[in-house]
This record gives structure tokens, C-alpha cells and sequence, in this order.
């Protein structure tokens, strides 16, 4: 559900946000990334049953990632430990986001 009523989104804040780092993503994650548009063009004759499986590897694919759930304890305690704006923190956060989307590189934690 999206709410566009002014009285209650007024209220809200854009928040304070910190730059992505440097090479995040050729540092953290695996190299092929699955574009949109060349999966619609890899797929254009493929049946729908093989679409679908397709579509559905590819979007559970990361959760095969054994760091799942481990990257919101390590940015918790880099917060606790380092500071939030500490660049491991930022780092971890920025990875904490991603890795549903993105399979990271083996050795990245």
C-alpha cells in the first residue's frame, strides 16, 4: 500500500544518507548480474514454464548464500563497536541491503 495523503507523509523526514563506498560492488559481489533486459531477451521464445523457472532461480539464487542474516550482526556490532559512520559500518550496511539481490563473493563477510 502506498499513502499519498499529505497529512500523514508530512510528517516524515528525508533522512540523512551516506554514499555507497567506492567499488562496492566489484569488491563484495560476483561479477554477472542479471539485467532485466537480458533476461527479456535471453527468454523472448522461451515457453512460460521455462520462463518461470528461470525467472525463479535466478531471484532465489542469493538466498543459497550461507552469509545470509549474518551481515545485519556484523553491521549491528561494527555500529556498537566502530560507529555508524565508520567505513566497515557503512560497508557492512550497504552489504546488509544487497546480498538479498546480489550473490557476494565467497570470501567477503
Amino acid at each position: 500500500m502506498v499513502n499519498w495523503t499529505p497529512s500523514v507523509v508530512e510528517k516524515f523526514n528525508q533522512p540523512i544518507v551516506v554514499d555507497k563506498p567506492n567499488g562496492l560492488e566489484s569488491k563484495n559481489f560476483e561479477g554477472h548480474i542479471e539485467l532485466v533486459s537480458s533476461f527479456y531477451a535471453h527468454h523472448q521464445n522461451s515457453t512460460p514454464d521455462n520462463i518461470q523457472r528461470s525467472f525463479l532461480s535466478a531471484l532465489l539464487r542469493s538466498l543459497d548464500n550461507e552469509h545470509v542474516g549474518q551481515y545485519s550482526n556484523c553491521h549491528w556490532h561494527a555500529a556498537y563497536t566502530k560507529g555508524y559512520s565508520h567505513p566497515e559500518t557503512i560497508r557492512l550496511a550497504y552489504m546488509w541491503v544487497r546480498v538479498p539481490s546480489l550473490p557476494t563473493e565467497p570470501d567477503v563477510l
